[in-house]
């Protein structure tokens, strides 16, 4: 794969990136604990809405952000959290659960396939690279089929899911404020350093 770039692949990849780093930046951009909390809850609230509707990209990126090092390690803020929102973050935990197998997420995406959906195209790269780096190209001086047909499934299976569309309207006040938000997580205050930065402010840490 050196040299390629498909920039359908980049947008959908820097979607994921920006979106977590979004998610996190608004939590610790909150100074109030009681507010934070409350901003913990509708994340996850979004997070599952987006997953009842396959869109599983964005409900990711969403519970990444909720795991990620700065909002982890907000105690104080996690102690006020509905039982309700905790279930749902454990839920999605539980979905997006790292591993080879990716085992709940492939069996959430398999029973998806007659819907819209939008899948988390992590999964698939992995697929393909682990195919291709673990796959000859030739064998016995020919080319190897085999290992075309396993990345043609990969392929496949992704393409699948552009015949669905959904029946949404664009929002242009929104796309408008994403945009610029996420060229705004595209520098200083998306960075991984100012976000716990920022964590550490709101809840130093416990002497």
């Amino acid at each position: 794969f050196e040299g390629k770039e498909n920039v359908h692949i980049t947008a959908l990849v820097d979607f994921f990136n920006n979106m977590s780093k979004l998610v996190q930046h608004t939590v610790v951009s909150e100074p109030k604990v009681k507010q934070r909390a409350a901003l913990f809850s509708k994340f996850a609230d979004i997070a599952m809405i987006c997953r009842e509707q396959n869109n599983f990209l964005m409900s990711y990126a969403i519970s990444s952000a909720l795991g990620s090092t700065p909002l982890y390690r907000l105690k104080k803020t996690k102690e006020l959290l509905p039982q309700r929102t905790v279930d749902k973050i454990e839920q999605l935990k539980e979905l997006y659960k790292k591993g080879a197998s990716a085992k709940p997420y492939r069996s959430a995406l398999k029973h998806a396939v007659t819907n819209p959906c939008v899948p988390f195209i992590g999964t698939t790269m992995k697929d393909l690279t682990f195919t291709h780096d673990g796959n000859k190209d030739m064998v016995s001086g020919m080319i190897n089929f085999y290992k075309r047909v396993l990345m043609s499934d990969s392929i496949q299976q992704l393409n699948q899911f552009q015949r669905k569309r959904y029946l949404f309207q664009p929002v242009d006040f929104i796309q408008k404020q994403l945009r610029s938000d996420f060229k705004m997580m595209e520098g200083k205050e998306g960075t991984e350093g100012y976000l716990y930065d920022r964590s550490l402010e709101i809840e130093p840490r416990e002497s």
